[in-house]
């Protein structure tokens, strides 16, 4: 399943890998340079890949405490039945406030991995689900003279409402062989993100904190046959990789402009969330929203 966006409420070619859980990462690829079709129009400086474990080999169950009420617990362990069918399981909690002095960051983050995997005669079928979830409170950049005139301290904030929300839930199907692998999967994503970079420069009385929003439907079904082809180049065994992939995406993208005034007291992203859903949808009325169709990679 990629993790770039081609398309995104915040930026082209967005990333998050918070929902990866770095315990149960049984491999990392790293491909440097245009050479690698396979993924697309993201390969232009490089790319990295990472493939989940089937099964472990002992049960894992953590809790970390830290600095700044850092809190993460995590479980993680397989059941297997007989030699051809394994099912791998985590789930992962973490909450963090952060050093800020006028804010909690309230991180609130949780993940959860399901992954059945069954050994046929000539491949393997692997069916999985994820889920993730975050919500934070975000102190953000602060401009230098605001630290240098004692107006707040290094760790302050100039708008302390500022934070977001986001969620990815993916189904997935992987069917492998030694000649050739058929995937398909659906995603569904969003995010909401308040930000705020001139604070009163544009709108001294509300200020000009906006909210960017991006709220999609992702699948694709496609399939990677691999070739070899024995002493082809000076007696060095070639292999040819063909693959045709093709996607479809239902987007919704919105921008909209946030009154500061209306939630300067405001903390937590709860009670922020909860004042603000009307005004939310009175602006996003007026904003651009639409469905795309990707293209093929």
């Amino acid at each position: 399943m990629p993790v770039n966006m081609r398309s995104h409420g915040h930026g082209q070619g967005y990333t998050d890998i918070n929902f990866l859980i770095p315990e149960i990462i049984a491999q990392v690829t790293y491909q440097k340079g245009t050479y690698y079709g396979d993924v697309g129009d993201f390969s232009g400086a490089g790319s990295v890949g990472f493939s989940t474990q089937m099964t472990r080999r002992n049960g894992l169950a953590s809790v970390t405490l830290g600095e700044d009420n850092y809190r993460r617990a995590l479980v993680a362990d397989s059941v297997n039945s007989g030699s051809r069918n394994a099912t791998l399981y985590a789930l992962e909690y973490q909450t963090y406030d952060g050093p800020w002095s006028d804010i909690d960051e309230d991180v609130d983050k949780l993940n959860g991995v399901l992954r059945h995997s069954i050994r046929l005669d000539d491949g393997v079928l692997t069916l999985g689900a994820m889920g993730y979830h975050n919500e934070w409170n975000s102190a953000d950049q602060i401009p230098a003279r605001a630290v240098e005139s004692g107006l707040i301290d290094e760790l302050g904030s100039i708008d302390p409402t500022l934070g977001g929300k986001t969620h990815r839930y993916s189904l997935n199907a992987i069917y492998t062989t030694a000649d050739y692998a058929l995937s398909a999967y659906a995603i569904d994503y969003g995010l909401s993100l308040f930000s705020n970079f001139t604070y009163y420069l544009d709108d001294p009385v509300n200020g000009d904190q906006f909210e960017q929003v991006d709220d999609r439907i992702a699948d694709l079904i496609g399939h990677l046959v691999g070739m070899s082809f024995g002493h082809a180049f000076g007696g060095e065994e070639e292999a040819v990789a063909h693959g045709e992939p093709f996607s479809e995406s239902d987007i919704k993208e919105t921008l909209c402009r946030a009154a500061v005034s209306a939630r300067a007291a405001e903390r937590q992203w709860r009670v922020r969330a909860a004042a603000g859903q009307s005004r939310r949808a009175a602006c996003c009325r007026s904003a651009q929203t639409g469905s795309a169709h990707a293209p093929s990679e």
